[in-house]
C-alpha cells in the first residue's frame, strides 16, 4: 500500500483546509489544520502549505501539461492511445504549451492532427 499511498497521498493533504462539504476550515477539533505537503517524483517537488501553493506550482509543471494533454485526447478520440498515436499526442502538447495553455489551441491542435482527422473505425 505504502508504494502507491506515498505518491497519492501528499496532493490530498494539501487540501485539510476543507471539510467533507468543500468548506474552509482552520481548525478540527480544536486543533490547527496542517495542509503542508511535500511532492516527491514530479518535475516540482518541494513542500508547499496549503492547495493554492501547490496548484501554484504545478500551474508550472511540464508533468501535468503532458498528463493533462494525454487526457485530453482520450477523451477527444473516445479511447485510448495506441503506439502511433505519440507523435500526435507530443505536437498537442506543444502546441498547447507554445499558446501559454491556451485551451482553443489545443482543441485546434486536437482536430487537425492526423489520428483525430484520419479515425479508423476499427479504433472508435
Amino acid at each position: 500500500c505504502a508504494s502507491c499511498h506515498n505518491l497519492i497521498d501528499p496532493p490530498g493533504f494539501a487540501f485539510e483546509h476543507f471539510d467533507g462539504i468543500g468548506q474552509f476550515r482552520t481548525s478540527e477539533n480544536g486543533l490547527p489544520i496542517d495542509a503542508s505537503v511535500e511532492l516527491v517524483s514530479t518535475d516540482v517537488d518541494g513542500l508547499m502549505n496549503g492547495a493554492p501553493e501547490m496548484a501554484h506550482a504545478l500551474v508550472g509543471s511540464a508533468m501535468v501539461h503532458e498528463c493533462f494533454t494525454k487526457q485530453w485526447f482520450r477523451f477527444a478520440h473516445g479511447r485510448r492511445e495506441v503506439a502511433g498515436d505519440q507523435c500526435d499526442i507530443e505536437e498537442t502538447a506543444t502546441s498547447f504549451s507554445d499558446q501559454a495553455l491556451d485551451m482553443r489551441a489545443l482543441i485546434l491542435a486536437t482536430v487537425v492532427s492526423p489520428s483525430f482527422r484520419y479515425a479508423s473505425s476499427k479504433t472508435l
